[in-house]
């Protein structure tokens, strides 16, 4: 008896724990998906870090996720929210002097598309970076996307 509730509580655990971890990749990816208008749910979350946290949600997010062909590039340059490197100079300038203290930190990729969004309360057009620079805070989502690799790099800061 004490050994078939100790094979159901280990069977259950062990059920539990490959719930946890399918649910996982599907929110990353979904949620990513919906931060940079792209459907990455094909790819391969290889890095993910987060420092959100505490009571005003501050932090910066960071993913890295590789594809195992180029479709979600086909995409990309479909979209009208990516635009071809290099990075405007505004954009770079946020992602430089602010990403960079953030780590990890975005990768220089020479040949690819980035996205920008200002996902700041204050923004009055999210796609435009320059506003960014003129506030104390800031809350944005910039990423680069390595054609050469079929990488994605995306960094999501809130101070």
């Amino acid at each position: 008896m004490k050994k078939t509730r100790r094979r159901v509580g280990l069977l259950l655990a062990a059920m539990l724990l490959l719930c946890a971890a399918g649910c996982g990749d599907v929110s990353h990816g979904k949620s990513l998906s919906k931060l940079l208008h792209l459907d990455v749910t094909d790819g391969t979350v290889a890095a993910y870090q987060d420092s959100h946290g505490g009571f005003l949600g501050d932090g910066a997010a960071y993913w890295e996720i590789t594809f195992p062909d180029d479709s979600v590039r086909q995409a990309i340059e479909e979209s009208s929210a990516w635009k071809q490197l290099p990075m405007t100079a505004t954009v770079q300038q946020l992602a430089c002097s602010l990403l960079d203290a953030q780590p990890p930190a975005l990768p220089a990729v020479e040949r690819g598309w980035y996205f920008f969004y200002d996902r700041h309360d204050q923004s009055l057009d999210a796609w435009d970076a320059q506003a960014a620079l003129t506030r104390h805070s800031y809350n944005f989502t910039v990423a680069v996307y390595n054609a050469d690799t079929d990488t994605l790099y995306c960094l999501v800061l809130d101070t």
